[in-house]
């Protein structure tokens, strides 16, 4: 297996959605009021040719099993940008295999190409395999978001 990571072509833009779905869904582990009955639809096909925005692809053997989305946006407060990544998926058979470190990777290199030296995440509390996957590679808490649910 060689895990190949690729900018987003016309034929991805369909299949991260399905992988943005995914996500989401899987995300219900953490947040129940996520509705179980979403599905993305045409949201990623927008980007195509914004360079402020990044959709890549891991391949293996051209089959799609991972992608990662973020664009720069103002660093609130500075003359700054900071790069968001919004979404970060891995088909669960490729999990624990490096790809996760791998689209990070790429995606910090179209970071550094647009002259911005900061990287964003968020990711729910209880998400411990993410969460350390993101310590691991150098992230470190800055700020934390409280929510107060009064149902």
């Amino acid at each position: 297996m060689e895990i190949i990571i690729t900018k987003a072509n016309d034929e991805d833009y369909k299949v991260a959605d399905e992988f943005l779905t995914l996500l989401i869904q899987d995300e219900r582990k953490y947040d129940d009021s996520i509705d179980s009955t979403f599905v993305v639809k045409d949201f990623y096909r927008h980007i195509k040719g914004n360079p402020e925005k990044c959709l890549l692809m891991a391949k293996d053997d051209n089959k799609a099993v991972g992608f990662i989305y973020g664009y720069l946006k103002p660093l609130e407060g500075t003359k700054e940008n900071i790069a968001q990544i919004d979404a970060l998926y891995v088909d669960d058979d490729y999990r624990h295999l490096g790809i996760g470190k791998k689209l990070i990777d790429e995606f910090s290199n179209w970071v550094k190409e647009n002259n911005t030296s900061k990287i964003e995440i968020n990711v729910m509390e209880q998400n411990i395999i993410a969460r350390e996957l993101y310590y691991k590679i150098g992230f470190k808490d800055k700020r934390r978001t409280l929510i107060w649910d009064l149902k």
